[in-house]
This record gives structure tokens, C-alpha cells and sequence, in this order.
């Protein structure tokens, strides 16, 4: 449970609650936190003994060790959870590690579009299951390559959600050939959707997140990027270009408070 009050130093207390503990810093050094699961009626009847003597411009966060925060109020009342109005966009969202992130984004607040190119079904389904558990998700199909699609889809994400606040370039396409054996349509496929997708869904986005001095980019390379791979040449050098790309984006976005990494 941390206490933070509106003034030069954030005080942090120590709760223990069966085998859990907090340790108190007020160094601004890093917290050790070792997770456990806390019920409600716990955590409320802790809540209630902490916020006897706290003043009343303190706030309470509370880390309860599901993949959100909570925030309360001074009743032991949920205000909101962490990110809550917050929108994130994951591309090739239809597995692997695209689903996983668009499943925790979703989990930690955000609502979700979750993109996918071919696999319709599982896209739907994993946008079914976060609605069962309260989530705000949503499956849209383009494939990244094409402007228009990308356009359209971050349209209709929009227009269900708001403004796009995070985007995750995960979509992408891989695969082994000897460089000998390298065709042009191999080539500009894996540029198109590894490089030009990755610009066009940023273009897509940008527009509000340049309005609001606020944003987050993530697009998601790879270590053959940076040392390149025997038989993946084509792969590599589209994540290479991929993070120049990212720092090179980094830097002109700086000013405007938007977060570009990989």
C-alpha cells in the first residue's frame, strides 16, 4: 500500500497481510515487493486501519497482485483501475506474442484493438474472452502492408474507442532462405510488413497523439536486427531498419512527450 500525499517527499508504509511485505522507502530507492493474493475483505479491513490517520489529501494505490492497480479512495472505495480511458492498438494481435500483449494490456485497463491478418478466429475469440472478463477488446482485419487498410482500421478502433494512446508494431513475417535464393516478391513482402506496416500504422496514429503531447510506440524487433543471421538476411535487415527507424523517430518525437521504442 503506498501513501502518497501532495507534498516534497511520498511516504511509503509497510503492510504485511499473511505472507506478503511491502518494505518501507522513503530514499526514493526501489521497493522490494513479493507477490500474494490478497482478498477483498483483507484488503478493505487494512484500508480502513491505514487510512485512520491519514490526511485528507492522501491518496491510496494499491498493487493487489492481479495484472491491474486499483485505486482507492479514502473508504476503501475503487475509484478507478490503472489505465482505465486509456486505448492501445496491437498488430498481428491473432497470436504468439501479439495475443499475449494485447491480453495484458487489456487485463491492466486499456481497451484493445486487436489486429490480426488471417486468423480471424482467434483474434475474435481472444476479444470474446476479455469481454467475459470485463475488458474492452476489439478485432479489426487489415493487412499492415496497405495504407488504406491500416487507415480504415485504426478508423474504426477509433471510433469505438477514442484516440489511440499506445500502439504495439508487432506484426511481422519471417522465415529461412539462402540469400542466393531470395526472390523480389520475398523481398518487398517482408519490407512491406516489417518495416512500411510498422510506418504506416504510426502515420495512422499519430495525429491525436501529436495533439495531445502524449503517446507510446512500441514496435517490436528483434536481436537479429542488431547482429544479423545466417540464412535470414531478408528478416534481419527489416529489423535493422526497424530500429533505426524507432531511434530515429525517438528523437524527433521527444519534444512532443510521445515514447518511441523496440
Amino acid at each position: 500500500v503506498e501513501f502518497f500525499e501532495h507534498a516534497e517527499k511520498a511516504y511509503v508504509a509497510t503492510l504485511r497481510l499473511g505472507l506478503t511485505t511491502n518494505t518501507q522507502d522513503i530514499t526514493g530507492e526501489t521497493l522490494e515487493t513479493r507477490p500474494v493474493e490478497v482478498s477483498d475483505a483483507a484488503l478493505t479491513a487494512a484500508l480502513t486501519r491505514f487510512t485512520a490517520g491519514c490526511t485528507p489529501r492522501c491518496k491510496i494505490h494499491v498493487r493487489d497482485f492481479a495484472p491491474c492497480t486499483r485505486t482507492y479512495d479514502m473508504n476503501g472505495g475503487i475509484i478507478m483501475l490503472q489505465n482505465e480511458g486509456q486505448i492501445a492498438f496491437v498488430t498481428g494481435a491473432g497470436g504468439g506474442i501479439g495475443r499475449a500483449i494485447a491480453a495484458q494490456l487489456a487485463r491492466e485497463g486499456y481497451a484493445v484493438g486487436i489486429n490480426y491478418y488471417e486468423r480471424r478466429d482467434k483474434a475474435e475469440e481472444l476479444a470474446a474472452q476479455l469481454a467475459r472478463e470485463g475488458c474492452r477488446a476489439l478485432a479489426v482485419q487489415a493487412d499492415v502492408s496497405k495504407r488504406d487498410e491500416v487507415n480504415a482500421m485504426v478508423k474504426r478502433v477509433e471510433e469505438a474507442f477514442g484516440p489511440i494512446s499506445v500502439l504495439v508494431n508487432n506484426a511481422g513475417v519471417a522465415g529461412q532462405a539462402l540469400f542466393q535464393d531470395v526472390t523480389d516478391a520475398l523481398w518487398e513482402r517482408y519490407f512491406a510488413v516489417n518495416l512500411n506496416g510498422a510506418r504506416n500504422t504510426i502515420q495512422a496514429v499519430l495525429p491525436p497523439m501529436l495533439h495531445e503531447h502524449a503517446g507510446c510506440i512500441v514496435n517490436v524487433s528483434s536481436m537479429w536486427g542488431l547482429r544479423g543471421a545466417s540464412c535470414e538476411v531478408t528478416y534481419s535487415a527489416t529489423k535493422a531498419a526497424l530500429i533505426a527507424l524507432t531511434r530515429s523517430l525517438a528523437a524527433e518525437l521527444a519534444p512532443t512527450h510521445i515514447r518511441v521504442n523496440c
